[in-house]
């Protein structure tokens, strides 16, 4: 898969990592493992292709170098692990597939857009700086928040999954300050703060 700028330059490719056994049969190799994501101009764009999905741990790699989007190009639709994969890695996917199910999928394993049979693509503004946070110790601070910034921010709760995220849409604020003033932190480094907590009493 290439990337490539405005200009029509290529800025980036990615090589499937898991192709499938008649592709090994045929001679196709596995592209390496621990691909960076590329840089564009709004952000790092990671991606996966096809098979690839059924290996989501080797999309953290792109994840952690600062993929905050993944494209994903496959002739399988992947159903429900394309919103698994979102939710657990807290990422945007653009899907593109060979069938009636492209679209895009949000941070929370949620279908902003999908195609169908009268419309073969599809679009979306997307604020990739959505940012989301685990309820425990924080969720009593949304009221604040929204008492403060009113319409400035866009905050949603997903109760079973104890989330919520907040969606700045002020270009004067940004989700660092919100973090800073009350004290927030994401869902990723509260888990990532749990794990080395359990590890370090293991």
């Amino acid at each position: 898969m290439f990337f490539v700028n405005r200009k029509g330059e290529m800025v980036g490719k990615y090589d499937k990592i898991h192709p499938t056994e008649g592709e090994i049969e045929k001679g196709i190799h596995p592209g390496e493992k621990n691909q960076m994501p590329v840089e564009t101009e709004f952000g790092k764009i990671g991606a996966f292709i096809c098979f690839d999905a059924n290996w989501h741990n080797d999309l953290r790699y792109q994840i952690e170098n600062g993929a905050k989007l993944l494209v994903f190009s496959s002739a399988y639709p992947a159903g429900k692990i394309l919103n698994s994969i979102s939710l657990l890695y807290q990422t945007f996917i653009v899907a593109s597939i060979w069938s009636l199910k492209s679209g895009i999928i949000d941070n929370t394993g949620r279908w902003l857009k999908r195609t169908d049979r009268f419309s073969y693509w599809v679009w979306e503004d997307i604020n990739i700086e959505r940012t989301i946070f685990h309820w425990d110790y924080q969720g009593e601070k949304i009221k604040n928040i929204i008492g403060k910034y009113g319409d400035k921010v866009k905050i949603e709760t997903f109760g079973d999954e104890a989330l919520f995220t907040i969606e700045v849409l002020d270009k004067k604020l940004s989700i660092e300050k919100i973090k800073k003033e009350f004290n927030l932190i994401t869902y990723k480094e509260y888990i990532k703060r749990a794990t080395e907590k359990q590890d370090k009493i293991r």
